[in-house]
């Protein structure tokens, strides 16, 4: 995850932002922003299904490597690695 939501997991809620000194929010039901708190979990849920692909994808080479058969399907690995980094790489480059 990338650190700005990692930080803004930690800290929890969302507030809004103070218009000015000894502003209560008491015209928005309160200091807690629910709508940018619930938008900053979805980002966060979103973010961990697509880590538990990745990881799904990365199991499925380290079960081949694991196997009895390994030397038997030991290319079969290096080309699924070779095509998870390049989906990777697509990713990181949009």
């Amino acid at each position: 995850m990338s650190d700005d939501l990692v930080k803004r997991l930690r800290y929890g809620i969302v507030e809004h932002r103070k218009r000015w000194s000894g502003d209560t929010h008491a015209d928005l039901g309160g200091s807690v922003d629910y709508d940018a708190t619930t938008d900053m979990l979805h980002e966060a849920a979103d973010r961990i299904e697509e880590l538990e692909a990745k990881l799904a994808d990365a199991e499925v080479i380290i079960r081949i490597i694991a196997s009895d058969k390994w030397d038997e399907r030991l290319g079969e690995a290096v080309d699924l690695a070779c095509e998870y980094l390049a989906e990777l790489e697509d990713k990181t480059d949009e």
